[in-house]
């Protein structure tokens, strides 16, 4: 049928109507951006008055404190020039005794009185007046000495009140300076995370209008291969626990430029987490050196602070620049280990060795186990993964001759998916005793001020019930990944020491299940390594196919103490003398029971330990190994 002018007019009518509704739509879009924006900045600036605010009630709250110790310093010590009780008169010890407080006598004035006695006395009249004041110096002296008796006692009861005093004077600074930075650090992370959310927010107008944004879409697809590496300029960093697993959300970061993939191969760059769509890198000056375990530092940690720029790729670019760099071409060693349990002792002894390059804690992998856990990923996607992610972990560097990668203790599932994407990489694994495990733990937790308060909270009943959050990521850190049972039953009762408990025992069984399947695992005890240390290192050596002539290299890791980094003068591991309550020995007995393994701080062996007396290990198919 032919268009007439009322069709053409109908239609004219309908695109007007349908872009006024789009332009409607899109100023009340762009109304409620402002809006919003305008809103996070209000709550910035309160966020910033209460802390100006609070700062300055801290800072009076210190001065006054400071003042009333210097006044109870000034009673306890006394003035210069001051005498002691057995000079003072009967008559300033009868003010003592009424008032309650010391008289300070001064001997400057003493000296004054005793000056303005007559000169012109001759010698015989002054000894016939200390003849008629010797009965009454006799009778006062003996009433001086009972009052000075008295007053001595009770000026000691005084001088320990007011030392009970300045004790309790310093307990509360102390108690206020901690509270101040328990506040400081919470609310400087609320004001990092207001400052991210406004700093995104207008990304999205300015990435829109420069162009970034359709750069990033065509990487995605596939169309900007050659630009689909996206590096970021780092503007602000804030963890609120240095112990929280790697996001790209640590940072605040600004548009820098797009480079080629092949930018992540340089030697200042490395594989900082994985996301569902992206794999986040780190760039770090080039005289850094991330590889080299000068400290006991975490692999991340040392990422996070170091880093100057963030590159983000989609996985497709992950997983074509993954290829292309094909098999690594050194050997690596990986340890995975129940965690407090010698294993960055153990990383300091290899990385003595000249050529290797030690990973501790890279939570690249890290990611992908919770990612996997959580179902994140197809079993395809994540297969996939796991070997992209350890090709660019270890990518060739001529810094490089071998690496040692240390995991995080929820990393102990992915030994046997290793195994099968790279059987020529040595497993090692190593355990302690179950008790000094989760008392090794209490004692990290004591250290950190978060951690000290989320601790406390998630043992008491009270406040565990009103703030369930502290034990769900307590028990989602350690347990979640390697425990089997449905979280949900035991997030409602669980201790801290219930899961440091639940943390060793699903660590081991996993352990147990990978030597099952034919992993070949080199398992080792703390315990059994501190009693002979050389000749554990020499017989590691054998297995790992490692040069004897650098066991004395590696034993200078085992004179530094991991916790402080202080040389020590033997080469034993200070003890934690923390202790369990018998109402948590109960509890972590039960555990244990429900896992099939023996009660807290009992023994217990993993099929195929290596045995130090021999050198005998089924080890891997000679086939297999680097060439």
């Amino acid at each position: 049928m032919p268009l007439t002018s009322e069709h053409l007019t109908f239609a004219r009518q309908t695109e007007t109507k349908n872009t006024t509704f789009v332009n409607y739509s899109e100023g009340l879009s762009d109304y409620k951006r402002c809006s919003m924006t305008c809103v996070i900045i209000i709550i910035v600036i309160l966020a910033l008055g209460f802390i100006v605010l609070f700062a300055v009630i801290i800072r009076k709250c210190n001065e006054r404190t400071l003042a009333l110790r210097a006044r109870i310093q000034s009673f306890v010590v006394s003035e210069p020039g001051s005498v002691s009780l057995e000079h003072a008169t009967e008559q300033e010890l009868e003010q003592m005794d009424e008032d309650g407080e010391p008289i300070l006598i001064n001997v400057k004035d003493t000296n004054e009185r005793n000056s303005q006695e007559p000169e012109n006395e001759t010698k015989n009249q002054r000894e016939t007046k200390e003849e008629s004041l010797t009965p009454e110096v006799e009778r006062t002296s003996v009433e001086l000495n009972d009052k000075g008796t008295k007053m001595s006692s009770h000026f000691g009861s005084t001088m320990d009140t007011k030392k009970s005093d300045k004790n309790h004077l310093e307990n509360l600074s102390k108690a206020l300076n901690k509270a101040r930075e328990y506040i400081i650090l919470l609310l400087t992370y609320v004001l990092y995370k207001i400052a991210r959310s406004i700093v995104t927010t207008i990304q999205k107008f300015t990435w829109a209008v420069t162009g970034v944004e359709r750069t990033r879409k065509d990487a995605k697809s596939g169309i900007q291969f050659k630009h689909s590496a996206h590096v970021h300029n780092v503007l602000w960093r804030r963890k609120f626990i240095s112990s929280s697993i790697s996001d790209p959300t640590d940072f605040i970061l600004t548009h820098k430029f797009f480079k080629h993939p092949n930018y992540v191969l340089k030697p200042n760059i490395s594989l900082y987490c994985i996301t569902k769509g992206e794999a986040f890198f780190v760039e770090v000056s080039e005289d850094v050196n991330l590889y080299k375990q000068y400290d006991s530092k975490s692999f991340y940690l040392k990422q996070f602070e170091k880093a100057h720029s963030v590159i983000s790729m989609p996985l497709a670019s992950f997983h074509k620049i993954a290829q292309d760099i094909g098999r690594p071409k050194v050997p690596i060693i990986w340890m995975s280990s129940t965690g407090s349990c010698g294993a960055t002792l153990l990383s300091r002894v290899f990385g003595q060795l000249p050529g290797m390059a030690v990973i501790c804690d890279p939570d690249a992998l890290t990611s992908l186990a919770f990612l996997k856990k959580s179902n994140r990923f197809g079993k395809g996607e994540y297969e996939q993964l796991l070997p992209s992610a350890l090709r660019l972990l270890c990518k060739q560097d001529d810094r490089a001759g071998m690496f040692f990668l240390k995991t995080r203790p929820c990393s102990t599932c992915q030994m046997e998916d290793v195994y099968k994407c790279f059987p020529q990489i040595y497993q090692l694994y190593i355990y302690r005793n179950s008790f000094k495990t989760v008392t090794s733990h209490l004692n990290i937790f004591s250290r950190e001020p978060i951690s000290i308060v989320g601790r406390y909270i998630i043992d008491s009943k009270v406040l565990s019930t009103i703030l369930p959050c502290f034990r769900r990521s307590l028990y989602h850190n350690f347990c979640y990944v390697l425990d089997r049972a449905d979280p949900s039953e035991k997030e409602q009762n669980i201790t801290s020491v219930g899961i440091f408990a639940t943390s060793w025992a699903a660590n081991v069984v996993q352990c147990l299940d990978h030597v099952d399947a034919g992993v070949p695992i080199i398992a080792i005890m703390f315990e059994e390594m501190m009693k002979n240390p050389r000749k554990i290192i020499s017989t590691l050596f054998d297995v790992l196919e490692l040069r004897q002539e650098y066991i004395s290299n590696a034993m200078e890791g085992f004179r530094v103490d991991p916790c402080n980094n202080n040389v020590t003068s033997d080469l034993n591991l200070r003890e934690t003398k923390r202790t369990i309550s018998h109402q948590a020995r109960v509890e972590a007995d039960a555990i244990f029971k429900k896992y099939g393994l023996p009660k807290l701080g009992e023994r217990f062996e993993i099929p195929g330990l290596l045995d130090f007396d021999t050198t005998k290990f089924r080890g891997i198919n000679p086939k297999d190994r680097y060439f």
